[in-house]
């Protein structure tokens, strides 16, 4: 697609009027300035367009205030203007270091070339923005808000970009913008002593372990929800477009690496950058709810080992900064981990500010907050980090305060802010998160944040306290209440606020020091709407500071949404916060759900249960169950055709189910042959491979018809005993495991045995049962007995170690591990069947949170993703197999969004009409390997190799029409280029040959 014209900038505003010398423009004065980005194409299903920063950096501070940036588009067919200020994470003073093998040194980075911008999207009340652009990475969110549930449209998208790499615009950077499958990040809207507590995100690990610190502030008592008609301190609200923010707490924060949070990046100055993005992120959300921005004063990069190895590294981390970081001047310090092998996300004193108990950890760091791949939608960093530094500032869990019961592995699903558990209780893990305080925890929050002396005001966000700014006279304190004059005059009529409310000029009816027409009055009754929730005359359910009649409504029940779907999770399968009855796409009457008619969704089994549970693609909330009839699940294996079978050990049989689960004829049973089958392959020729484990045997089976073709392996070859786990090598070889822990390679043809692949015990096999080869030529093999998948060289057999890269031997087990595949994006899942109803926490040791039923990783590092199907409210215990349900034209790019939604929003291109997103297609991908006969011979990978030429060159020799006959003209855009005539020719050969240039 050809780049288009940036739009020239425009002036919008005037310059601002002064209260007083030295003062800075009172909120409304503000000019603005706009910038457009320049769009260059489609990737994926993401608009990718060039933005400079520098630019809208140096128009924020030309007209002293917000940015307009003009015409960004969410997709091809619809831009949105957003309304940005820029703020800052850091302070003047703040630094930034890195040790290496020369020892510490200043980094070379300026943090000031990270542009941060909060603010609006105009025509969205209730949107959010965060944007953090480097020079190397760059993140952000664009939430539309509840507003979105009428587009049809998805209600938030990521921005993601890797800094200046393919910009044709110096200074400009690329910046993907992407539909995200995700929850928004927020609406607009007695214990004794320090303690620690954990969190762990959607990874299902331990939380809440409890250690004395040994240097507490003495009892304090638990402040309880307010009764009603009781008066609220502050609301806190919007607060992105005003220039000042009267009673801001500055929080300065010392931010600690480990040698893994650098590995993530391999690079020193994106590093430091997604510093300042994480911790603005934080301090956006952190500015609205509770009026406190977060500053990071210091930063340390470790390029080599660091000092910290324990699972649970906060004493340890607290120990080695009382030691030696004494001279780095904080509030408080937290350890970002980027190891996968920790006993928590993360561990917190409570609280810990300005004294001995200022420390926080938070772990398994993914480097970014949306994932191009999927594999996360959920902010995880963000949730993380801010949950841990909330106990720092004096917020308990939910749980603590009574406002769910997310810490029982029995609650039902709800949704939760930064506080809550229930990321690990839950089906739909990180998607019932937002990074959002409830009210009653804000107010613990103010209480300590006001209690605390060395907490500065700030409320010029200039990075330097109030009083200071005063002494030097930057600031003037006319009615000396030692408040910048600039912070109080919000209705911008010269006269400060004080004065004003005092001489009843104008009403401040809950008593904040806040004229009441400056603060938010959604159902406009001249009331402000914290007074109005403190007086019951409003309801606010959830607790966000919302007037529950001024929230969505989506489905005009009377009832607002959020509310609806707390109260039946079912009601929001995706987790993105809009009810699935209101998403329909395409206005076609058929809601998106189920228009995406099953398309990659999981189906699990169990060793204990009689039937399979459905999961949805991204958020892994149970989404249907099949009949009843198994006993004992080995596996599930979906076949291209859509056919979901099931292996009943119990029963000796291979059961099918429809789509919707329900029960079909069975395949094969015990006449057939069957003998506790176990695993389930399909071969070369597309037939049923089955472990027989009774009798020691692979079966084969005709598809379609199911009719029994004998063995494919005869019994006890090479040794065999009870075989699981079946998968086909790259040359085209069956694998078997053999419960004697070996692995045996037989041809592919024939079924004859080749040789002992993997010998037993090798490597610590032991129990083997699912096998998986990965693209890399990796073979993974699900040792039950070890807890551990694996790995192994797929053509000599040597050991490659343990695979995976998660938890630590007492949390985030994958116990007794089963099955492991390759999900539709690539990505590792597997499954653990050891956990049972009797062991909810997932480690040796029974712990009080439920934890990972099937796992998640990254194919290349086997690092671990998430949890992918958490949560007592699945039912699913003793997970067995798993099979991915295929596309059949409705998701080819697996984004959870109908394909006719993708291409009509412009989403995704489909330059040929045929109704597939481009992304889907690589039409010079024709086969898997260059070998006649062998597996994938002639079957397309999705990748471009020399073997697809090789293979065209033959079929065109032979003549083959279907294959080579590609077009009838070579002249592009003539009539009949590009569609098939019947005839071969060389026009034929050239017009591959275009398309394999062109790549996928």
């Amino acid at each position: 697609m050809g780049r288009a014209a940036s739009v020239a900038c425009v002036v919008l505003g005037a310059a601002g009027l002064a209260l007083g010398q030295g003062a800075r423009p009172a909120a409304g004065f503000f000019g603005e300035a706009g910038v457009a980005p320049a769009l260059v194409d489609v990737a994926g299903d993401s608009v990718r367009q060039e933005l400079s920063p520098r630019q809208i950096a140096d128009l924020a501070a030309a007209v002293g205030g917000p940015v307009r940036i003009e015409g960004l588009a969410l997709d091809l067919q619809r831009t949105v203007t957003l309304r940005v200020a820029r703020f800052n994470a850091t302070t003047p003073t703040s630094r930034f270091e890195v040790v290496t093998e020369a020892g510490v040194e200043a980094m070379d980075f300026d943090p000031s070339s990270v542009v941060l911008l909060r603010g609006q999207v105009e025509g969205y009340p209730e949107s959010r923005v965060y944007l953090g652009l480097g020079t190397r990475v760059s993140n952000g969110w664009i939430d539309l808000g509840p507003a979105a549930a009428a587009t049809g449209q998805p209600r938030r998208y990521w921005v993601r970009g890797q800094g200046e790499a393919g910009s044709a615009i110096p200074g400009s950077m690329v910046l993907d913008v992407f539909p995200a499958i995700a929850p928004p990040m927020r609406a607009f809207g007695s214990e004794s002593g320090a303690s620690a507590s954990s969190a762990g995100g959607e990874l299902g690990v331990s939380v809440c372990g409890v250690e004395a610190s040994g240097a507490g502030d003495g009892p304090r008592a638990r402040i309880a929800i307010p009764p009603a008609g009781a008066v609220s301190p502050p609301v806190m609200g919007p607060t992105w477009d005003t220039g000042t923010i009267l009673g801001l707490k500055q929080i300065e924060i010392a931010v600690e690496t480990d040698l893994e949070y650098f590995q993530i990046f391999n690079d020193e100055v994106a590093a430091g950058e997604y510093i300042i993005q994480l911790y603005g992120a934080m301090s956006d959300a952190y500015i609205d709810e509770v009026r406190a921005r977060i500053d990071v004063v210091y930063f340390r990069l470790w390029m080599v080992e660091d000092p910290y190895n324990s699972p649970s590294p906060l004493n340890q981390f607290r120990n080695e900064w009382l030691n030696t970081q004494q001279g780095v001047a904080r509030d408080t310090a937290q350890l970002l981990l980027g190891r996968r092998d920790l006993s928590a996300g993360g561990v917190a004193y409570l609280p810990g500010l300005c004294n001995q108990s200022g420390f926080s950890w938070a772990g398994y760091v993914l480097g970014s907050f949306g994932d191009l791949d999927r594999r996360d939608d959920y902010s995880r960093d963000v949730r993380i980090a801010g949950h841990e530094l909330g106990h720092n500032v004096g917020a308990r869990h939910n749980h603590d305060y009574g406002l769910d019961t997310c810490q029982l592995a029995t609650t039902p699903a709800t949704r939760g802010g930064f506080m809550a558990y229930c990321s690990q209780t839950v089906s739909g893990a990180g998607g019932n998160m937002e990074p959002r305080f409830e009210t009653v925890i804000r107010e613990d929050i103010r209480e300590v944040l006001e209690a605390r002396d060395c907490i500065a005001d700030d409320c010029n966000l200039n990075g330097v306290d109030d009083e200071t700014d005063i002494s030097l006279g930057t600031s003037m304190d006319a009615n000396m209440d030692g408040v910048p004059d600039e912070c109080q005059d919000c209705n911008q009529n010269m006269v400060l606020d004080p004065i004003e409310i005092g001489l009843g000029q104008v009403p401040d009816l809950n008593g904040n020091g806040v004229p009441d027409g400056c603060e938010a009055d959604c159902n406009q009754n001249g009331v402000p709407d914290d007074r109005d929730i403190a007086l019951g005359t409003s309801m606010d359910v959830y607790q966000n500071g919302i007037p529950d009649e001024c929230e969505s409504d989506c489905d005009q029940n009377g009832v607002a949404d959020y509310t609806d779907i707390r109260l039946d999770m079912t009601r929001d399968v995706d987790r993105d916060v809009i009810l699935d009855s209101c998403q329909d796409c395409d206005g076609d009457g058929l809601i998106d759900r189920y228009e995406l008619a099953h398309s990659h969704h999981a189906w699990v089994g169990s060793l204990s249960a009689g039937i399979l549970r459905e999961f949805h693609s991204t958020s892994g909330v149970r989404t249907g169950e099949s009949d009843d009839g198994i006993m004992e699940n080995g596996d599930v294996l979906v076949t291209p055709d859509g056919r979901v079978f099931a292996t009943s050990i119990g029963t000796s049989t291979i059961l099918e189910f429809a789509a919707d689960g329900t029960r079909l004829a069975d395949l094969a049973g015990p006449a057939q042959g069957l003998d506790a089958p176990t695993f389930m392959a399909l071969d070369a020729s597309g037939d049923l491979l089955v472990a027989n484990r009774g009798t020691n045997e692979v079966l084969r089976f005709d598809l379609p018809s199911g009719a029994p073709m004998g063995a494919f392996v005869s019994a006890g070859a090479g040794g065999l005993v009870q075989p699981y786990g079946l998968a086909l090598s790259p040359s085209g070889t069956l694998l078997v495991s053999s419960n004697d822990h070996r692995v045996l390679e037989f041809d592919g043809q024939s079924g004859v045995f080749v040789r002992e692949l993997v010998a037993a015990m090798s490597g610590g096999l032991s129990a083997p049962r699912g096998l998986c080869v990965l693209a890399d030529g990796t073979l993974l093999v699900a040792s039950s007995n070890t807890f551990e998948l694996l790995a192994y060289d797929v053509g000599t057999g040597a050991s490659l170690g343990t695979w995976q890269t998660v938890g630590n031997g007492q949390v985030l087990v994958l116990i007794e591990p089963w099955d492991v595949v390759v999900g539709p994006r690539g990505d590792v899942f597997a499954s653990a069947s050891g956990l049972g109803p009797e062991s909810v926490g997932g480690g040796i040791a029974p712990l009080h949170v439920t934890t990972c039923r099937v796992f998640q990783f990254e194919a290349a590092t086997g690092l671990f993703i998430k949890a992918y199907v958490v949560g007592n409210d699945t039912e699913l215990f003793n997970a067995s197999g798993i099979g991915f349900y295929p596309d059949f034209g409705t998701d080819c790019n697996a984004n959870a969004l109908p394909d006719d939604c993708d291409i009509s929003s412009g989403r995704s291109a489909d330059v040929n009409n045929n109704g597939v997103p481009d992304e889907c297609e690589c039409p010079a991908d024709l086969t898997t390997g260059a070998i006649p006969g062998l597996f994938g011979y002639g079957v397309p990978n999705g990748l471009l190799t020399s073997d697809d030429f090789f293979y065209f060159l033959a079929q065109y020799a032979a003549g083959n029409l279907a294959v080579c006959d590609l077009t009838t003209g070579a002249v592009p855009g003539a009539p009949g280029y590009g569609q098939p005539n019947g005839v071969l020719s060389s026009d034929d050969f050239f017009f591959y040959l275009t398309l394999y240039a062109a790549g996928c």
